[in-house]
């Protein structure tokens, strides 16, 4: 007797939770069934950055493994002491790759030796440091290139410039987002002949930070660079995007 009013109840809990569902589904099928428009809109908002990351480093090769190192950490040693020597804290200075490799020898290109079988030696080792400098002053970024040169740097990575805080620009640029959605649904809804009512969706597309980056060619170049070097950091750029669904009125779906 238990088991069949258990076995009731489960049916009745059933029967009532259909309506619900129908409803729901329903529901959502009346709101496909809305006429809507949808519409995307991007702006962007730029500012002068306030903070710049310079990497520079060394990089040497010898026939020993530890001849390797050591001529490159004689550099980075000497590249720490000059940024500190500039008034740069050594929370701002770190250690962003350290690298020891082999160096194997070729096979020959031609010849009666390019027809035997080659087997690769290691012939010397070539070793790297790269020492990352964040500046809070961004007029201290050609001193420190120069700096790092003069101490032996052979390798300067680039520079990029940022902001400390992007939160203006953020949002300033979401709202241009929005306004140009609204003006491109005013436009299209205008033309249609009908009228916008209230919004029915808005998703933010992200916001990106482009960011002014310098590149340098080759360790050569940086190696004869001439002292006193020129950074103009430009404009760090943020960009927004967002997409808006209206509700229309005066629209028939047909």
């Amino acid at each position: 007797m238990l088991k069949t009013v258990i076995m009731g109840v489960a049916a009745l809990t059933a029967l009532s939770s259909i309506p619900a569902f129908a409803q729901a589904s329903a529901a959502s099928d009346d709101e496909k069934l809305v006429p809507s428009l949808t519409v995307s809109g991007r702006d962007e908002a730029s500012a002068e950055p306030d903070r710049a990351v310079v990497r520079f480093g060394a990089v040497a090769q010898a026939e020993t493994a530890s001849a390797a190192q050591q001529e490159v950490n004689k550099v980075m040693q000497a590249g720490v002491a000059a940024m500190k020597k500039l008034g740069i804290p050594e929370a701002s200075l770190r250690t962003v790759g350290i690298n020891l490799d082999p160096v194997y020898s070729q096979p020959p290109r031609g010849g009666a030796d390019a027809a035997r079988p080659f087997v690769p030696r290691v012939v010397a080792y070539r070793a790297s440091n790269t020492l990352q400098v964040e500046l809070s002053d961004i007029t201290k970024v050609g001193p420190v290139i120069d700096a790092g040169v003069a101490a032996g740097a052979n390798n300067v990575e680039g520079l990029s410039f940022q902001l400390k805080d992007d939160t203006k620009q953020r949002q300033e640029a979401l709202r241009g987002a929005v306004r140009e959605a609204r003006a491109k649904a005013d436009a299209i809804a205008a033309a249609m002949g009908v009228q916008l009512d209230s919004v029915l969706d808005v998703n933010e597309g992200g916001v990106n930070i482009i960011q002014p980056r310098m590149a340098y060619a080759g360790m050569a170049k940086i190696a004869e660079a001439s002292f006193d070097t020129p950074v103009q950091p430009g404009q760090v750029r943020v960009e927004a995007s967002v997409t808006i669904r209206y509700r229309l009125k005066n629209a028939v779906i047909k």
